[in-house]
């Protein structure tokens, strides 16, 4: 089985770089992922990115009333998401388009498990 992933992008004041990066994580291979972005009680223009992107049907905004810090606006995210798997992207991130399907390959292989010593 291949797990839905959310990609949780923890954002603050960037608003020169988050388009590029939200393109970015939705253009992603993988078919089940949402992305996931946090304004952490940003100043700037960010909120206005996020409503760019509100009807789209993978994306999910989050605004915070205030600035919490990046662990934080991490831990809403992961409170938030309803996926199997959750990953985390930078606000400047541009990964490649496969990163996300490769890292879901991986956890939903049933063969690869974890050694004995950290149950």
């Amino acid at each position: 089985m291949t797990p839905s992933v959310t990609i949780i992008i923890p954002t603050y004041n960037r608003a020169s770089t988050l388009p590029q990066a939200v393109e970015a994580a939705l253009g992603q291979s993988h078919p089940q992922t949402t992305v996931m972005v946090v304004d952490d009680g940003s100043q700037d223009e960010t909120g206005a990115i996020l409503t760019r992107y509100a009807d789209h049907p993978r994306f999910v905004g989050v605004s915070l009333a205030g600035n919490v810090g990046t662990a934080q606006a991490k831990n809403v995210g992961i409170a938030l998401s309803t996926t199997d798997a959750i990953t985390f992207h930078d606000s400047d991130d541009l990964p490649h388009r496969d990163k996300v399907m490769g890292q879901a390959r991986v956890l939903g292989n049933e063969t690869i498990g974890a050694h004995p010593s950290l149950n």
